[in-house]
């Protein structure tokens, strides 16, 4: 079976990229929701998270493709020309929309190239300076394609080899990195430890979440899960997730840290209760799912033209929390619409194109 027949079988990554992609979006979009409930808006700022349940499905999905294609010649070059291609088209699209938005509001004395320049070559990563600018929620693809940068490593010596000793190893190393990163950040760059800043966006901060995304893997790979019993599930998904909470809450030391690390192992959780109950992967879900690196891109520019005119005409009830059901679902329809036209436009014919270029290599 082809490796794009292999995940298309695997519906419950579509559905958890779908529910990862609507967690995104209700965080963005509550704050902008007058007087919602603080418990609410607590619960809507987890949505964050969303970002990390990517990062585990991307991790889990690059290593069923890393073991699919592990035969063919010339691999590690193919698989930079499918990273390539299946991401950059559609971000330099995002580039020049918010780079344009931004001369519109700002003139062109505002725009900095140097920031443009790191993130055509989606580089921006290592840049301090440019890791939060052009392209709004830009930050994760950049690290994403840190990720790539040491992913073939991280497979080989970790991953595809026996036992769980190696991975866990690197996992373990990975958190004490993160840590580090953090603490460095700190101290020489004076960046407050809040979870909401560079300390928690750069992508060491981040590694950890990537690990556990490989961790799944070896557990869907020798179905470990797969007998456990859905009170284990449940209860190993709502733990974590309650400490990745707590540690937002209380701030324990390296608070920064965990808080990425207890949600990536909730969603490690989540994806074998996602296979078990395949009421929990409707094709609504599955579709959004598909389009959810579109919308990723798409839905901030949605959302500003959406509040624009609900501030101007005023257009809201009586009622905060029927206001924010209302404004998250009207967001996402839209911002699914464009994204779908995106995916026919865009990412399906550039990733057709990166398909010939490798036919060529061959």
């Amino acid at each position: 079976m082809s490796i794009n027949g292999q995940l298309n079988k695997l519906s419950q990554i579509d559905s958890l990229r779908g529910v990862a992609i609507l967690m995104v979006i209700v965080t963005h979009v509550c704050p902008r929701t007058i007087d919602v409930h603080s418990f609410i808006a607590s619960l809507c700022v987890y949505g964050r998270m969303g970002v990390q349940l990517f990062f585990v499905m991307s991790a889990l999905t690059l290593c069923l493709s890393m073991k699919a294609r592990s035969n063919e010649g010339n691999a590690l070059t193919k698989f930079y020309v499918r990273r390539f291609f299946r991401i950059a088209p559609v971000y330099y699209f995002g580039i020049a929309l918010y780079t344009t938005i931004s001369v519109y509001q700002n003139s062109l004395g505002n725009v900095d190239f140097s920031d443009i320049f790191f993130h055509l070559t989606l580089t921006h990563a290592f840049s301090m300076d440019s890791f939060l600018s052009v392209v709004p929620g830009g930050w994760s693809i950049g690290v994403e394609c840190a990720f790539y940068l040491v992913f073939p490593l991280l497979y080989k010596y970790l991953v595809d080899s026996d036992g769980y000793f190696r991975l866990i190893i690197g996992y373990v190393v990975a958190i004490i990195c993160g840590v580090i990163s953090v603490q460095i950040l700190a101290l020489f760059f004076r960046i407050k430890e809040d979870p909401w800043e560079i300390s928690y966006w750069n992508m060491f901060s981040q590694l950890p979440v990537f690990m556990a995304g490989l961790l799944l893997y070896k557990l869907y790979n020798i179905s470990v899960m797969r007998g456990r019993s859905m009170l284990i599930l449940w209860g190993g998904f709502l733990f974590c997730t309650i400490l990745s909470l707590l540690s937002y809450k209380i701030k324990f030391p390296f608070h920064v840290t965990l808080i990425t690390v207890f949600s990536s192992l909730s969603f490690v959780f989540l994806y074998f209760i996602f296979e078990r109950k395949r009421y929990l992967n409707p094709v609504f879900l599955q579709n959004i799912g598909r389009a959810s690196y579109s919308m990723y891109i798409f839905h901030f520019v949605v959302m500003w033209g959406y509040f624009y005119l609900i501030n101007k005409f005023n257009f809201n009830t009586p009622s905060p929390g029927i206001n924010l059901i209302i404004h998250f679902s009207i967001v996402v329809w839209f911002t699914y619409l464009i994204s779908s036209l995106s995916m026919k436009l865009l990412e399906n014919n550039f990733i057709l194109l990166g398909k010939r270029v490798i036919n060529r290599m061959n």
